[in-house]
């Protein structure tokens, strides 16, 4: 790697610490939040403590068995237990969160951009797609699919991950709300939570946030550099 890439790198790096400062939000100590992220082996631990049938294993294992970290998806004004009060609701739902790497590679496949000789975990695509890939990397980092909600890299997981809205599971809460509490690990900022809120219901209106480059300061091309460095990190590179 030559200085310039290594200073392309380092200015990539520090961009993404801006976007995880903007993103993630202190966690509410008594209450369970839309967007809050869950670690699911801590979750099943939790469970497992607390009841003597382990209902998870034969309901949804796959999904526990799949997945390492789960989004709650149900709204907030639905789970606020703040002074006694009574839940609105009898279940809880969880979608899967994938790597972006994963992600990316399904949306390849469905636009026929991929070609299937793939080496290690290298995703190859089509050079004259280039720009059909960029598009849907810009449209993921910056919230605007109809399935996917886009999660920065953070210090519990290093990767760039995806909720997946089409991917969901639903608990019955009685008994279980402290045990989901207790392995959250991340939650979000009110402004991606009315976003992810508008996205899961497939409304078509809009909310507003600033992107990426309004976030960082960026130019149009270190965006551009950025989005292409984003595919790299997560092992899609164009055809040679």
């Amino acid at each position: 790697m030559n200085k310039q890439e290594q200073q392309e790198l380092e200015r990539n790096k520090r961009f993404e610490v801006l976007f995880e400062q903007k993103f993630y939000s202190q966690k509410n100590e008594e209450s369970i939040r839309q967007g809050d992220v869950i670690d699911l082996k801590k979750f099943k631990r939790n469970y497992n403590k607390a009841n003597q049938e382990n209902k998870l294993e034969y309901m949804y294992g796959y999904f526990f068995d799949t997945y390492k970290y789960a989004v709650v998806t149900t709204q907030c004004c639905d789970l606020e237990c703040r002074g006694g009060r009574k839940l609105n609701v009898r279940c809880i739902e969880f979608v899967a969160l994938k790597p972006v790497k994963q992600v990316m590679k399904e949306v390849i496949e469905r636009t026929n951009a991929l070609i299937m000789n793939t080496t290690g975990e290298t995703v190859v695509y089509k050079k004259n797609k280039d720009e059909d890939i960029v598009k849907n990397m810009l449209n993921l980092l910056n919230h605007n699919t109809k399935i996917h909600f886009y999660y920065p890299s953070n210090n519990e997981f290093p990767e760039q991950m995806v909720a997946c809205l089409d991917n969901p599971i639903s608990l019955r809460l009685d008994g279980i709300y402290r045990e989901v509490l207790g392995a959250r690990i991340k939650s979000i900022e009110d402004s991606y939570r009315h976003k992810l809120a508008h996205t899961k219901g497939l409304l078509y209106s809009r909310v507003g946030l600033d992107t990426h480059d309004e976030i960082s300061g960026m130019t149009k091309k270190q965006f551009s550099n950025f989005i292409l460095y984003s595919l790299a990190r997560n092992g899609i590179v164009p055809e040679a």
